[in-house]
């Protein structure tokens, strides 16, 4: 059985912090002060879990097999911080369990969350503009050409 009497200082802001963001903090402002975000299971965060990482905040999440399932964990995979998934409920408590005694290791995380927004395609919008013009643009030349629609590598249009 896992001890979780130390659970809630590593999901909640301090007890003098209100849980509601400050004024203007957009919707990332929910996670300013949250040491870990808990994910949920067996419908992971999608949006949240953006907006988690988006304020530089770690997020430990449990992978499954579908794709509401797999949403976090293809986040933390791609701003870089792959450990924070796991794949059982006893590993996820674990976990929790330890990052919620290791304070140095969540900072570690955070500093690594926060390199990952700068090389990361997760949050380069103007990246996603320009991949997403050449895909249209590769439709259009497609219909008009009279022929099927197609796989498109936003990448190979990129280097292109």
């Amino acid at each position: 059985s896992v001890d979780h009497s130390n659970a809630q200082t590593m999901t909640h802001p301090p007890p003098k912090q209100s849980h509601n963001p400050p004024p203007g903090a957009g919707p990332q402002g929910r996670a300013v002060g949250l040491d870990l975000h808990p994910d949920t299971f067996p419908c992971n965060a999608h949006t949240t879990a953006s907006d988690a990482l988006l304020a530089g905040c770690p997020i430990l999440t449990r992978c499954g097999t579908s794709f509401p399932a797999r949403v976090c964990a293809s986040l933390l995979t791609t701003i870089g911080v792959p450990e924070l998934i796991t794949h059982s409920v006893e590993e996820y408590e674990a976990l929790a369990v330890r990052l919620a005694h290791d304070k140095a290791s969540l900072s570690g995380l955070r500093r690594r969350i926060e390199e990952g927004r700068a090389r990361s395609p997760l949050f380069d919008v103007a990246r996603f503009c320009r991949n997403i013009e050449r895909a249209y643009e590769r439709m259009v030349e497609l219909s008009r050409a009279g022929k099927p629609p197609e796989e498109i590598d936003v990448r190979a249009l990129s280097s292109a």
